[in-house]
C-alpha cells in the first residue's frame, strides 16, 4: 500500500482539477463564526484552498498536511500562513496552541484503532471551549483507493468518538458532496468541553 502523502504527491495536479479552489462556504462560515480566538489549525490542509478562505476570515492559521508536494502548492497559495508536514496523530504544537481545528476528508485516512488518539490529540491542542469542525466520509468498513486504504464511519461512530473524548456536539448532519459526486459526508462541529 501507498502511504497517504506519496499518494497525494503523484496526484497534485489532478487534485487540483477535481476539487479546484471549492471551499465549503457556508460550513467555514459556521466554523468562523463559533471561534473565541482567531488561532487556527487546518489539519489536511492539502494545497490550502480551505486555509486560504481561514486566512481571508482574519485568522491566524497553521496548516499541515502529509504531502511534500501538497504543502509547496498551500505556501504558494496562502503565503500568509504557516504549513508544516506532520501526522495528526503525532501533532508537535504546545497544549492549547489553538482556537480551532479545520478538518476535511482527513478522518478517512485514519484507521478506526487510531481514532481514540486523533480525537486525544485535538483536544489536547485546543484551548478551552476551543471548536472542532470534522467532515468525513459517511459509510462503514474500509476499502481501497488509489493504492490506499480508506475508512469510512457512520455519523454516530463520529459523535460517540467525540463525546468520549469530552466535546459536546454543537451540530452532526450528513451532507452531499460539495463536488458533485455521490458521496455523502458526515459533517460535525463540537466544542472541547
Amino acid at each position: 500500500m501507498t502511504d497517504v502523502g506519496k499518494m497525494y504527491d503523484e496526484r497534485v495536479e489532478e487534485f487540483q482539477k477535481q476539487f479546484g479552489t471549492n471551499v465549503m462556504k457556508p460550513d467555514m462560515d459556521k466554523f468562523v463564526a463559533l471561534l473565541n480566538g482567531n488561532r487556527v489549525l487546518d489539519v489536511g490542509c492539502g494545497s490550502g484552498n480551505q486555509t486560504k478562505y481561514l486566512v481571508e476570515n482574519n485568522l491566524d492559521t497553521t496548516g499541515i498536511d502529509l504531502s511534500d508536494k501538497m504543502l509547496e502548492e498551500a505556501r504558494k497559495r496562502v503565503p500568509e500562513a504557516k504549513f508544516l508536514k506532520m501526522n495528526l496523530l503525532d501533532m508537535e504544537f504546545d497544549d492549547n496552541s489553538f482556537d480551532g481545528i479545520w478538518m476535511c476528508a482527513c478522518l478517512l485516512f485514519v484507521k478506526p484503532v487510531d481514532i481514540g488518539r486523533t480525537f486525544e490529540q485535538f483536544r489536547r491542542v485546543l484551548k478551552q471551549d476551543g471548536i472542532l469542525f470534522i467532515a468525513t466520509k459517511e459509510g462503514q468498513g474500509q476499502y481501497t483507493k488509489n493504492n490506499v486504504v480508506h475508512y469510512s464511519y457512520t455519523k454516530e461512530e463520529v459523535e460517540n468518538y467525540l463525546k468520549d473524548n469530552d466535546f459536546e456536539i454543537i451540530e452532526s448532519k450528513i451532507e452531499k458532496d460539495y463536488w458533485g459526486r455521490e458521496t455523502k459526508w458526515v459533517e460535525i462541529i463540537a466544542k472541547k468541553l
